[in-house]
């Protein structure tokens, strides 16, 4: 227990430029950028002045090893904040932080070094609904049967802190925590560890165009955190050109992909990572992150509405999300041409076409400000295609799916489509088993939203809320429900074959084994019956 004691501070000059706690050889750093504050005051037990260091930073350092303690920052007016570079919360993200120690998990996956991009299966999940318990933990339990069916590849949506218990993620206010209510730090590393025992990859969303709305008084400490009367769709532009918080970001990347041990990242709206500088933030992300990880694969993905190929060509990046393949799909199956569809719905058939063997449809806007070569330059691989993803799911008024929706075989033939196409295919949790249960965009729940400021507003969706049919009165989407028809498990248990051979509800001809057998699975499984 005496290692848990508090001893008294030290002051020392400087203990590196990084976020958050850092052990070092005299203790524990603690570190906040608040260059709108006259004093901070680090309360952990005890109240401990912090040290100006220059550039707005505070700092002290801690003896002993107090891991599981709580602490936050007290500023100057006695409001007491949690660490913007939380590991861990208490509760909630407006409560206090929690003192982890990075080296307690022992990990079993030395020997793993990733897959190479092209083996690459993606299954797309959320972890406060996937199972009952919406944890790190039940998650886990669910992860063979996913490698049995052949995925290769899990995409979590994103856990970093975010308002309220139950949410996308896609509101995160603390970017280096593990949401709480999915569980520890630690569980999320032995969720990973499994994966990687089963042959599974674990990529993340990550989200560094803005921040939620509950719980984030960055504007208040550091008001330089913003661009001062510069918006995105979200709310104020984050100021990248500024170091710390440049520095926030790229260490987040870093700290997730090697205290994680994941696999890659997947990196959201970066048309909104508005940045001067040079290099731009995302291209320094890459460039430090292609440099300092070199002994196993990392695989980096964009969420670039702009179509944009200058990051990709450059080697900084592997692929981007393609909607353009999931448009013209949805056109030419449903009929529906208006909204976002508005653009796909002439000529579809020749618009499949160029999607498969070009990638975009349309020339795109540089990122960086590098040449754009065209897109069919790039490998096929360098675009994710789905038939539906989170967005396209959460965003129908009713929540109903593709598949609730089409033919039946028509269904199981873009199926086919998709995971035989040279482009990496990304399925929606659910999708094995032709989930009807409703994925409604829900951005925040069971927090008291307070007035947005300019500076922090809540997250909308990227694309407007989609009425099918005829239905003419307005639907707005609901919180995420945790009762048992909706928070299910999203990978059911096996169904027994139906007459027609099939092997999940609604494949009737199996278009699942028919993709087993194709070059891009066949070789992953010896046995392919036992999916079917």
């Amino acid at each position: 227990m005496d290692s848990l004691l508090i001893p008294e501070t030290r002051v020392v000059q400087t203990c590196g430029n990084a976020w958050g706690p850092t052990v070092t050889g005299e203790g524990i750093c603690f570190r906040i950028w608040a260059p709108a504050e006259k004093n901070v005051t680090l309360r952990l037990s005890d109240d401990h002045v912090m040290t100006p260091v220059g550039d707005g930073w505070f700092e002290v350092v801690v003896e002993g090893q107090p891991f599981g303690s709580a602490y936050g920052f007290v500023l100057s007016d006695g409001r007491v904040v949690a660490d913007p570079a939380s590991r861990q919360q208490v509760s909630d993200v407006s409560g206090l932080s929690v003192l982890t120690d990075p080296r307690a998990y022992q990990w079993q996956d030395g020997d793993w070094l990733g897959r190479p991009w092209h083996e690459t299966i993606i299954y797309e999940l959320h972890i406060g609904t996937f199972t009952q318990e919406g944890t790190f933990q039940a998650a886990a339990g669910k992860l063979a049967r996913l490698a049995e069916l052949g995925f290769t590849a899990i995409e979590l949506m994103p856990v970093a802190h975010f308002p309220g218990d139950r949410g996308w993620g896609y509101d995160g206010v603390l970017q280096y925590a593990p949401h709480s209510a999915y569980g520890t730090p630690d569980d999320f590393k032995v969720f990973v560890d499994l994966a990687h025992d089963l042959g599974l990859m674990v990529f993340l969303d990550v989200v560094y165009n803005h921040f939620g709305p509950v719980g984030n008084f960055l504007d208040q400490y550091a008001p330089g955190f913003f661009r001062e009367g510069k918006e995105n769709d979200w709310g104020a532009q984050i100021a990248f050109e500024e170091e710390p918080v440049r520095r926030l970001f790229i260490d987040n990347a870093l700290y997730w992909l090697e205290e994680f041990h994941l696999d890659g990242l997947r990196f959201d709206a970066i048309h909104e990572l508005k940045d001067d500088s040079k290099p731009h933030v995302i291209e320094e992300l890459s460039t430090i992150i292609r440099a300092r990880i070199t002994d196993r694969h990392v695989h980096l993905v964009t969420e670039n509405p702009p179509n944009g190929t200058d990051l990709m060509a450059s080697g900084l990046f592997t692929a981007d999300w393609n909607d353009a393949f999931h448009h013209v799909i949805h056109v030419i199956a449903t009929g529906e041409n208006t909204g976002l569809f508005e653009d796909f719905g002439d000529a579809s058939f020749d618009k499949l076409r160029k999607v498969l063997s070009e990638g975009y449809l349309e020339a795109g806007q540089s990122i960086v400000g590098k040449p754009l070569p065209p897109s069919a330059s790039l490998p096929p691989v360098a675009f994710v295609h789905f038939l539906q993803n989170h967005d396209q799911v959460g965003n129908r008024a009713l929540g109903d799916r593709l598949h609730m929706t089409i033919d039946e075989q028509l269904h199981s033939v873009l199926t086919s489509t998709l995971l035989l196409s040279p482009q990496i295919p990304l399925l929606f949790m659910g999708d094995c088993f032709k989930a009807t249960t409703a994925f409604h965009f829900s951005p925040i729940t069971r927090a008291r939203l307070p007035t947005p400021s300019a500076k922090i507003v809540l997250h909308r969706p990227k694309t407007s809320v989609v009425i099918p049919g005829d239905l003419q009165r307005p639907i707005f989407p609901t919180r995420m429900s945790r009762q048992p028809s909706l928070a299910r498990n999203w990978i059911g248990a096996r169904p027994k074959p139906s007459r027609g051979g099939s092997g999940h509800p609604g494949f009737s001809v199996c278009s699942a084994c028919a993709a087993i057998k194709s070059f891009r699975i066949c070789h992953l499984q010896k046995d392919t019956r036992q999916l079917c």
